[in-house]
């Protein structure tokens, strides 16, 4: 199945990838599929009035009735205010208002939904790491995008659960996905399984640490039956490249359609 890729609505997105490349579209899909009516949609992206993706995004989650809260960037280049922080002391401020919280938290319920897409060296800053320890505890579901793992601190990738990793990536930055995210099979097989799942337009890889591993959403990987990532000399075979049907994620929109 397909699903249970999802099935933890705190669970930390990372999409990486270039301009161009679909990330947008996947975030659409996502708002889409998993923010609730009512639910806050908080984005933090410099260029939300210039592209034109996120305007339709913006626009759909309004007409929705969703709250919706838009920042240039993390921190405040007049201010110097953490926006980061603002906005967890917010969430906090309003959950203890809430005598519903934890049975929301417990009925896995989506009260927040924070976007950070594109914002470089900002995403390095002590305070991404801090957000990311609590979301879960105040009902808040996360999606990180990026260019590169140049913009992004370890310790934050490794509380990162679900990738979605777009063509052209660097070696570099996939050595770097694949030291955090430690999955269970040998970094050579990593690469060589997203060369494979990117090697058509618009494809992607999307697998979590635990080791699920899909072509897009509809195709999936058969899971490692064994650790190798120290095993030197060990024979991957070469059935495994294959992929299988699996249920989608969710429903899944060309990305021109933004």
């Amino acid at each position: 199945m397909g699903s249970e890729l999802c099935n933890d609505p705190y669970v930390i997105l990372m999409l990486v990838g270039r301009k161009m490349s679909g990330k947008t579209a996947i975030i659409n899909n996502y708002v889409n599929y998993r923010l609730p009516k009512k639910a806050a949609l908080i984005i933090i992206c410099p260029s939300l009035d210039t592209d034109h993706g996120w305007q339709q995004i913006i626009a759909r989650a309004k007409k929705r009735g969703n709250p919706v809260y838009e920042y240039y960037n993390i921190i405040d280049p007049n201010t110097r205010e953490n926006n980061l922080q603002s906005i967890m002391q917010h969430m906090e401020k309003l959950n203890r208002k809430d005598p519903d919280h934890k049975k929301k938290l417990k009925n896995k319920e989506i009260k927040y939904m924070l976007i950070i897409d594109d914002c470089c060296k900002a995403m390095r800053h002590p305070s991404m790491y801090q957000f990311l320890c609590k979301n879960r505890h105040e009902g808040c579901a996360v999606v990180l995008s990026g260019q590169s793992m140049k913009s992004i601190q370890p310790d934050v990738r490794q509380q990162i659960g679900l990738w979605y990793l777009f063509p052209q990536l660097n070696d570099k930055d996939l050595t770097s996905i694949y030291e955090d995210s430690d999955p269970p099979i040998s970094e050579d097989k990593f690469k060589s399984m997203y060369n494979f799942a990117t090697s058509k337009q618009w494809s992607f890889f999307n697998f979590t640490p635990k080791g699920d591993f899909r072509i897009n959403f509809t195709e999936k990987y058969p899971a490692p039956k064994i650790h190798i990532k120290n095993a030197s000399k060990a024979k991957i075979a070469k059935n495994e490249v294959n992929a299988v049907r699996s249920t989608p994620v969710f429903p899944v929109e060309c990305p021109s359609t933004l």
